[in-house]
């Protein structure tokens, strides 16, 4: 899981930042949809 989270960390590093609260909940609701 540490790789991937290397990986989309790398394609788009700012745009979650940039998102803040928004993109945080997008992205937790994506990790759980995987786990």
């Amino acid at each position: 899981m540490n790789e991937f989270v290397r990986m989309v960390k790398g394609i788009k590093p700012r745009v979650f930042y940039i998102e803040n609260v928004p993109g945080l909940l997008a992205f937790k609701d994506f990790f759980i949809f995987l786990m």
